[in-house]
């Protein structure tokens, strides 16, 4: 599988600082990769979620790729493209995840949760670099691979948003609020959006209705919470 080259670019400033029990932690995987390849690719998704969460998000694609080049089945390689890509979405490299996200794509992993995310993170990604013709086809792919999830409906939204469909945006936002009311993204991107565009509320009676019943939900949610 053609490589690509990883650009370094700097950390996320929210990560919290590594303590000694992170040192120790990431000394135990890394004697995992010294004595066998055993569950490699369990154990380098477990650094390379360490690395992420001190700060370190890039030192984890080496042993991300030595994985890769080890794994067995095209299930096991989506996986790990996935995780490579997640990892460029941690360093804010949008580009470097998108391109592992379709390489995942292009393994077989159809009946597995791994297929949803990576069309879903793809579609996140090609949002984050404006492309968002593109990326309203991969979210479209993930919620017809799985409607249960809220995710690529919020995504889709946001697709829609950027290419000036209000109305398709709305409805795609409230899909999500819907699915998923105790995830408060959808509903406030939907807020923003009714607010620079009250007209998608005149236009369509049934889209204020389930509006104010998203609305409604949250707020007995958040009521629940305290």
């Amino acid at each position: 599988m053609k490589q690509r080259r990883v650009s370094r670019v700097p950390q996320p400033e929210y990560i919290s600082v590594r303590s000694e029990a992170d040192d120790k932690e990431e000394a135990r995987l890394l004697s995992f990769l010294v004595k066998s390849s055993f569950r490699i690719a369990d154990v380098v998704e477990d650094l390379s979620a360490l690395y992420c969460r001190t700060g370190r998000a890039l030192e984890s694609v080496p042993h991300l790729e030595r994985a890769l080049d080890l794994a067995e089945t095209e299930l096991m390689r989506a996986r790990l493209l996935l995780t490579l890509g997640r990892v460029m979405e941690h360093a804010r490299d949008y580009e470097a995840a998108a391109h592992f996200y379709r390489l995942g794509c292009d393994q077989d992993s159809d009946g597995d949760d791994v297929h949803y995310w990576l069309l879903n993170n793809l579609g996140f990604c090609l949002n984050q670099l404006g492309e968002h013709g593109e990326a309203l086809e991969h979210c479209q792919a993930a919620i017809e691979y799985d409607p249960s999830r809220h995710n690529a409906a919020k995504n889709w939204g946001v697709a829609f948003e950027g290419l000036g469909r209000w109305a398709d945006a709305a409805l795609a936002y409230l899909v999500a609020a819907e699915v998923a009311p105790d995830d408060g993204r959808s509903l406030m991107h939907l807020e923003h959006l009714l607010a620079a565009h009250p007209e998608i509320l005149r236009d369509d009676a049934e889209i204020e209705e389930r509006v104010e019943e998203c609305r409604e939900t949250r707020e007995t949610l958040r009521k629940q919470m305290h």
